[in-house]
């Protein structure tokens, strides 16, 4: 058996929808494709979650590759030693966590928003959010920049997305039983982007994270 949230992401993965707590039930993505990806070749799942999450970093590396040699023409070669820097063999070895997918995606998404492809962006933002219910504040950031440059059109259509995805997410989250604290999905979101934000930016940790 595992425990911590790895239980919860193989349940995810295994279809078991109705036994996940929020937010994991809509966190649907990345143990959907898991899921797939193991009856498609027959794998186990633990072998499926692997898979993918090696993959995922290795593609994270070669999109990061060819961002920086586009913004500041840094060799390839030289971001080879990240493959053996300790997060990323820590994420490796987290490989029922949807980080490295997600790390995936976010290189993906920001190589859209170089390239100024907007329609991929847009998709690739929906797919985030479906991988992890924070994304929101990357959007709310993507929407005040494109407001301030004058692209208020595209911020309005960024908006649009997000309302979606958060309406898609509130009726994934809808599944499963309630979480742990019993808050309302909206406010269990606003908690968690505000902890993310003061942990990860501020180096303050306000509570316990569960």
């Amino acid at each position: 058996t595992y425990g911590g949230d790895t239980e919860w992401y193989i349940a995810a993965a295994e279809g078991k929808f109705h036994e996940l707590i929020q937010p994991y039930s809509a966190r649907f993505l990345h143990p959907f494709l898991v899921g797939f990806l193991a009856k498609l070749f027959s794998l186990t799942i633990e072998q499926s979650f692997l898979v993918i999450g090696v993959f995922s970093v290795f593609l994270f590396l070669i999109l990061n590759s060819v961002i920086l040699k586009k913004t500041i023409n840094l060799k390839p070669v030289l971001l080879f030693p990240l493959f053996f820097s300790p997060y990323f063999l820590l994420i490796i070895r987290e490989v029922f966590e949807p980080d490295a997918f997600y790390i995936f995606l976010t290189s993906l998404f920001f190589l859209f928003l170089l390239y100024e492809k907007e329609i991929v962006l847009l998709l690739t933002f929906f797919l985030l959010f479906l991988t992890r219910e924070t994304t929101s504040l990357l959007g709310v950031i993507l929407a005040l920049v494109n407001w301030f440059k004058q692209k208020k059109r595209f911020a309005i259509v960024i908006f649009i997305v997000m309302v979606i995805s958060m309406y898609l997410g509130g009726v994934l989250n809808s599944i499963g039983k309630p979480n742990i604290h019993n808050l309302n999905s909206s406010v269990y979101l606003i908690a968690k982007v505000s902890f993310n934000f003061l942990t990860n930016v501020l180096g303050v940790k306000p509570w316990a994270n569960t």
